[in-house]
């Protein structure tokens, strides 16, 4: 009885060493056990796919606002711009556009006149050529009259100007009253009370105001006036 329950017990024991033999030959040494299991083709795609850069994002470098070289319009800038292009109708022979920055109206229009007389006066030999002329400098006198809406003052203007003479010296110097609408900031009126001299002051405005006292229109004692000076500029050669 002993006998058979040994006997027994061995059996038991073999069959206990066999199935560990077996089960350690079918994992083997290089068997991963972690290899039986599915994984997923995207999984393995995702895995192994080297992250994409991140785009750099290229911004143009703000670009520096031009700068504005645009006088500001001042009382003295109008000044000085109106007899810049006043000389500068000496050298063209033809009266310069004057829109933007003067009305022409009864205050103003005599300033028309008397430039167009000069111009003529220089086509004649009678006034000085002028070689090439450029904006100079105003400074204001005195102050007239100031309100809100306008401001009259009296102006020293020195226009930089080359004449063709090289005996006389260059530049050219005037006093001028103008007012100036301080909302549009154009001429609406134009005098020389100061000046006892040239055409305007000597022979176009006493004419002209003589016309008007005779009751005349503004219009037309300017204009008479004008063509009285003119006719006697080429018949006479003078005034």
């Amino acid at each position: 009885m002993r006998k058979t329950a040994a006997f027994a017990y061995i059996i038991i024991l073999c069959c206990t060493v066999l199935c560990c033999a077996l089960s350690c030959s079918c994992i083997g040494p290089d068997k991963d056990v972690s290899s039986e299991t599915d994984i997923p083709a995207e999984v393995t795609d995702a895995s192994t796919q080297t992250p994409a850069e991140p785009t750099e994002t290229i911004t143009a470098a703000p670009t520096e606002a031009p700068e504005d070289t645009h006088c500001p319009v001042t009382v003295e800038w109008l000044a000085a711009e109106l007899m810049y292009r006043c000389y500068e109708g000496w050298i063209a022979l033809e009266q310069a556009d004057f829109t933007d920055i003067m009305d022409r109206n009864a205050d103003t229009d005599l300033f028309f006149y008397a430039n167009q007389l000069e111009i003529e006066c220089v086509r004649m030999g009678l006034l000085d050529n002028i070689l090439r002329t450029s904006s100079g400098e105003a400074f204001i006198s005195s102050v007239i009259d100031e309100s809100e809406t306008d401001i009259t003052a009296d102006i020293y203007v020195f226009t930089h100007v080359e004449w063709a003479d090289p005996m006389q010296s260059e530049g050219a110097g005037t006093s001028i009253r103008i007012t100036v609408d301080k909302q549009r900031m154009v001429i609406i009126a134009f005098d020389q009370p100061n000046i006892h001299e040239g055409i305007y002051s000597v022979h176009l405005k006493p004419l002209a105001m003589r016309f008007r006292a005779d009751g005349s229109s503004w219009e037309e004692a300017d204009k008479n006036a004008f063509d009285e000076l003119h006719s006697r500029l080429e018949t006479n050669g003078g005034f």
